[in-house]
């Protein structure tokens, strides 16, 4: 049973079910945990965090009589963590398991082309550190088996990276950010010719590296500046590289290599390069490059798992990355990468084997343990995605590798790879799978289960439809005033609807969601299962303020200084701030909220005292009429409103489900869409 709770009254041995914040702003690796120290408290509210739902039916109080399911903790008898059933005698081991996905098929033959691959690699950097020369050929014949790999299956080469049990840093580095970056672009819809490109360029994007001193590449401690100046300058080498060798590659290639270290806003190295001025394949390989080295063993760091390096990147979004891009990157390499050991809401622990890039939070799995941690036999593979709806499973939370006891490699087809590639599988005792009608056995109803409505009954597939034929309108609006749709946020206005229906939305892809009602977020936020970036866009009461700087990443209605100093404030009691939109009645209604457009140098003077909300930008409504061209003059007096009282903001927050694209066409960079997405309310 699911029961909110102060944070500050929470106890060791309570099951924390939801810590009611997006997985970018917690202090977690996941939303839920079993309470077992009084540090993980503290945690919770160090972060800001005053409010948590806790499951009674999963706590484990000390004097308190067990209920409802049994931790995931090692079989009495074992030692260290491997989940295995006690024995006097070792376990035989038993064959490769019988179920294969589609990714499983293609392993043997990814692995030959990423073995292959990886002698190139290392040929090529020793011609490098020799000063010998590079010989394209080869690298072109490897890199065009990538490309034929990822186009069998997106995800196959992308699992080795994960599962792999090659060389070190040095020589899979670049392979595994071409890797990445190939099964990016195939997402994306690039060309064969674009990937082989792609494929080049990030084979070649670090060989600057081997003109970096050694003790620098490998100095376990913090650079100093004059080293870290020194190891900035691999960029410009990598090119030079190139070019010194007058090497028969695309122009692209060699923009590739000096560009992967820029960043949107000009933080990046060699040239600074903002915004649009970066090669969009440099940004696919500046993404590749920051999750492969985050999910590394380094000299100076320990390997994340994929799910945090995710969440560090998406940290990155609007500073390093256009948000946009960062999107496109979790939804190629999934919220739960393959080999990832997940545990579900029935107790079963699990290994991602496949991903759904329709239905992010909904992988395939191979179910490996039963909830006491008993390693099954035979594991089970079961498609998330492909589940009736009134028994479904679901992941709950990520298990890090040092505490699954197992090598998640066992669990894929793999028997023919070779490379030194484990083709076993661990043994013990498969529970038979409930059925329908055994309760005692069946994972627990769910909250959305037990409250659906026509609106949460909406079909993963239609929601997909919708949201695509939304951004094809979008698309279209900026095609002909000659933007780029990239420029253009969809905001989907999810307020009224419940968390099930936000879900849907996220597994197709919608990321930012917009909400209207400050006490309906607080209830529904933490019921979301996806991550989201949430956006406030109705009209906020300064006391409701201190929820707002706690739940949401932007507000969109600042509409007086009473309101911007009282956000700020309590933006500072949480230690962050927050980009904000800065409403403006153009239409000059009574009924609307804003301040007006003569006003509004005066109200930009006054907000830089606080110093908490970040102006990113204008917000307007125009009134009411089905003749979404009534609009028009209202959204192009915001946007000459921007250019000529405050050019430093770009945004502009404006059109709705009727209007949206008379919106995008005067310029708006964020369009609050809700009825053409969820339905009427």
């Amino acid at each position: 049973m699911l029961k909110k709770m102060s944070t500050s009254e929470l106890k060791v041995g309570m099951f924390v079910a939801d810590v009611g914040r997006a997985w970018f702003n917690h202090p977690w690796s996941s939303k839920s945990r079993l309470l077992t120290e009084q540090t993980e408290i503290q945690e919770l509210l160090d972060y800001g965090i005053d409010e948590v739902y806790i499951d009674t039916e999963r706590s484990k109080l000390k004097g308190q009589a067990g209920g409802g399911r049994k931790p995931f903790v090692p079989v009495a008898g074992t030692s260290g963590p491997i989940r295995r059933a006690a024995s006097s005698a070792p376990s035989p081991v038993a064959a490769a398991p019988d179920p294969v996905s589609q990714l499983e098929a293609e392993l043997p033959k990814a692995a030959k082309a990423y073995g292959k691959a990886l002698d190139t690699s290392k040929a090529l950097l020793a011609a490098c550190y020799m000063n010998k020369r590079i010989e394209v050929s080869e690298v072109q014949e490897n890199v065009d088996e990538l490309v034929e790999s990822v186009t069998r299956n997106q995800d196959a080469l992308s699992a080795l990276i994960k599962l792999r049990r090659f060389d070190d840093y040095t020589y899979t580095h670049c392979l595994n950010v071409s890797v990445l970056s190939i099964s990016t672009g195939k997402a994306l819809g690039l060309s064969q010719e674009d990937l082989r490109i792609l494929g080049m360029g990030t084979m070649f994007h670090d060989l600057g590296k081997t003109r970096v001193p050694a003790y620098i590449l490998n100095k376990p401690g913090k650079l100093t500046d004059e080293e870290f100046s020194v190891m900035r300058n691999h960029a410009a080498l990598s090119e030079e590289i190139i070019l010194e060798q007058k090497l028969d590659v695309d122009d692209q290639v060699v923009k590739v290599a000096r560009f992967h270290h820029e960043r949107m806003d000009g933080s990046g190295y060699p040239d600074h390069l903002k915004g649009e001025q970066i090669p969009r394949l440099a940004t696919i390989c500046g993404l590749s490059d920051v999750y492969d080295a985050l999910t590394s063993d380094r000299v100076y760091h320990k390997g994340m798992l994929p799910h945090d390096a995710l969440k560090f990147i998406y940290g990155l979004r609007g500073t390093h990355f256009e948000p946009s891009w960062v999107d496109r990157f979790v939804q190629s390499v999934g919220i739960y990468p393959p080999g990832s050991v997940v545990e579900l809401n029935s107790g079963h622990i699990a290994v991602v084997i496949e991903v759904i890039h329709t239905s992010l939070l909904n992988p395939v799995i191979k179910i490996v343990a039963d909830p006491s941690g008993r390693i099954m036999s035979r594991p089970k593979l079961v498609h998330l995605a492909s589940q009736t709806e009134g028994a479904a499973l679901s992941i709950t939370k990520v298990i890090p590798p040092s505490e699954a006891g197992f090598d998640p490699s066992h669990y894929f087809n793999l028997k023919e790879v070779g490379n030194g590639w484990p083709g076993t599988a661990w043994s013990g005792g498969l529970p038979a799978c409930p059925g329908p009608g055994d309760d005692s056995e069946r994972p627990p109803r769910t909250h959305e289960e037990s409250q659906v409505s026509p609106h949460e009954a909406i079909p993963k597939e239609e929601a997909a439809r919708r949201l695509s034929d939304v951004r094809m309108s979008i698309a279209r609006a900026a095609d002909r005033v000659k933007r780029d749709p990239a420029a253009v946020t969809l905001l989907a206005v999810s307020k009224t609807f419940p968390a099930l229906a936000v879900d849907r939305f996220i597994e197709a892809g919608q990321l930012e969601f917009g909400e209207s009602y400050v006490q309906e977020a607080r209830e529904k936020i933490p019921q979301v299962r996806g991550i989201a970036v949430w956006h406030f866009i109705g009209h906020l009461q300064a006391n409701k303020a201190k929820y707002a700087a706690r739940l949401f990443d932007c507000v969109h209605a600042v509409d007086s200084l009473e309101l911007a100093a009282e956000l700020s404030r309590r933006l500072a009691s949480e230690s962050r701030s927050m980009d904000v939109y800065l409403q403006v009645n153009v239409s000059g209604e009574d009924s609307k909220s804003g301040v007006s457009p003569d006003e509004l140098p005066v109200f930009l003077e006054g907000l830089k005292a606080c110093r908490q909300i970040v102006p990113v930008g204008l917000m307007t409504m125009p009134p009411f009429d089905p003749d979404p061209e009534t609009a028009r003059p209202h959204f192009r007096r915001l946007r000459e409103l921007r250019d000529s009282v405050c050019p430093g903001l770009s945004g502009l927050s404006m059109g709705m489900s009727g209007d949206y694209e008379v919106a995008v066409e005067e310029g708006a960079t964020v369009v609050r869409v809700g009825t053409a997405l969820f339905g009427s309310r």
